[in-house]
């Protein structure tokens, strides 16, 4: 019986983010403090990936399934180092890493849901960084121009290291 009562918190917690972060993003970040555990985010974000990933399987590509699920995972480690690296140099405060890897998992599994739609990529890419600018204002209680910061300092490393990647496999 505790194994069923623990997996339906867990997926009435993911309801109630995935809700929450669609009508009210901005109070959710502002509790995410309050309700944030390293654990609830991993779950949350490995739904969406499940999920993602499932999506673009049944899209014809099947054997590309645990890359897209692999990919999705990596973007947000990636994502939440590069931000939490250039939050410490340009506020000098201390975040705790986990928290902010919470942040970025909550923001970036959320697009996840709609992103393996052709035309839904660039929806779901200023979607994404939008949630982040949102996070990072309510959350970490960042500068409008520190948040600026952190998301160009983000994107402009991701898009390197994706054409990186992108020129390593065409080869």
């Amino acid at each position: 019986m505790p194994m069923v009562v623990r997996v339906w918190d867990v997926l009435r917690f993911y309801a109630y983010a995935l809700i929450q972060i669609l009508i009210e993003p901005s109070l959710f970040f502002n509790r995410l403090s309050e309700q944030h555990t390293l654990s609830r985010a991993l779950v949350f974000l490995g739904i969406c990936a499940v999920f993602n990933a499932a999506a673009c399987m049944l899209t014809g590509e099947v054997r590309a399934g645990g890359i897209v699920f692999a990919n999705a995972l990596a973007m947000v480690v990636l994502s939440a180092l590069l931000g939490y690296g250039s939050m410490v140099v340009l506020s000098g405060k201390k975040y705790e890493p986990g928290f902010v890897f919470s942040l970025y998992a909550f923001a970036l599994g959320i697009p996840l849901l709609v992103s393996w739609l052709p035309l839904f990529f660039w929806f779901a890419e200023s979607w994404k960084w939008w949630l982040v600018y949102k996070g990072l204002r309510q959350a970490c209680l960042l500068s409008g121009k520190h948040t600026a910061i952190v998301l160009v300092f983000s994107l402009f490393i991701q898009l390197w290291v994706n054409l990186v990647v992108i020129k390593t496999v065409v080869r």
